[in-house]
């Protein structure tokens, strides 16, 4: 197997214990919210971690990368969780706010005069 490759499934593994550490550590009622916990875990490992790393760290090291999808792994979905909730609570607010700036009629005019 190519060295690149098996160093992409290492990497991909280190996010699945990531996902799966707070699982182990927690005790779930369901074995479906388990699954579910794990997935999220993994699916936000795979797709988010190699973002982080090539964005922020381009010259890392295969077992930094490792430690780094670890960690996204375990705390990926809960953030996500917790943006989700910030965004609604002040979505709209924010939203509003953006809006206004580039759609706001009035912007731009002189009311002195």
């Amino acid at each position: 197997m190519d060295d690149f490759k098996l160093i992409d499934v290492w990497v991909l593994l280190a996010g699945v214990g990531g996902a799966v550490l707070p699982v182990a550590l927690r005790r779930q009622t369901h074995f479906s919210d388990a699954l579910v916990q794990i997935l999220c875990g993994v699916l936000t490992a795979a797709f988010l971690a190699p973002a982080v790393i090539t964005y922020f760290f381009p010259q890392a090291t295969p077992s930094v990368q490792s430690a780094l999808t670890f960690l996204i792994g375990c705390f990926g979905p809960n953030f996500a969780v917790l943006t989700q909730r910030w965004m609604d609570s002040n979505g709209e607010a924010l939203i509003a706010r953006l809006f206004g700036r580039f759609f706001d009629p009035g912007r731009g005019r002189d009311d002195r005069a």
